[in-house]
């Protein structure tokens, strides 16, 4: 979908051959008008907070993972690591950061109109019958109401948290660290051999 080559058949078949009953973050969040028109009766949970909030998790989680895919050595690593980045997984980032990287970086105010804009494109674009405006806070029973599915008997997860989030991006650093520390003493025990050996 992404260098829009897909077609609705296509895109279809993508979810139904692999049971998928559902999407959520990106990248499927930048398609949403395509995976509406493909899916017409698909139920959309526009999840929200505040905008100034949002921005502020946002340098605090998924710019730092923009650093680690454009910045040497992080990028190399990263290539190195996940074979999903040779198979077009960098191009579709891309895409994904096109999208929001400016607004994050801005001021404040560039930020707040970003995120109300995008909010405001879904409202309009989605059947309101298939919307639901959702905050985490609020729990199961909204969720649960608008899904016409039972309300679990645990708690609301509280997943992907900024705080997560940073936790993984110091391992990949230290693992990076790590690996190039024991690259660098290989190549120089390497040349150490061969200079004393000639």
């Amino acid at each position: 979908m992404a260098q829009e080559r897909a077609s609705d058949e296509d895109i279809r078949e993508f979810f139904t051959a692999r049971g998928c009953t559902a999407a959520t973050d990106f990248p499927a969040a930048l398609f949403y008008k395509r995976l509406i028109k493909v899916f017409p009766e698909a139920k959309v949970v526009l999840t929200t907070r505040s905008p100034t909030n949002w921005q502020k998790s946002m340098k605090e989680s998924l710019y730092l993972a923009y650093c680690n895919r454009t910045k040497w050595p992080w990028r190399w690593s990263l290539f190195a690591i996940d074979w999903r980045f040779h198979r077009g997984l960098d191009e579709l980032y891309d895409v994904m950061d096109g999208v929001w990287l400016d607004a994050v970086l801005g001021d404040e105010k560039q930020a707040v109109r970003f995120f109300c804009d995008w909010e405001e494109e879904v409202k309009k674009s989605v059947l309101k019958e298939n919307l639901l405006v959702f905050k985490a806070s609020e729990g199961w029973d909204p969720l649960c109401t608008f899904l016409n599915r039972p309300v679990p008997d645990i708690p609301y997860p509280r997943l992907n948290n900024t705080q997560q989030f940073q936790e993984g991006h110091n391992r990949f650093r230290m693992v990076t660290c790590f690996l190039w520390g024991l690259f660098f003493l290989g190549l120089l025990a390497f040349v150490n051999y061969f200079a004393a050996i000639y």
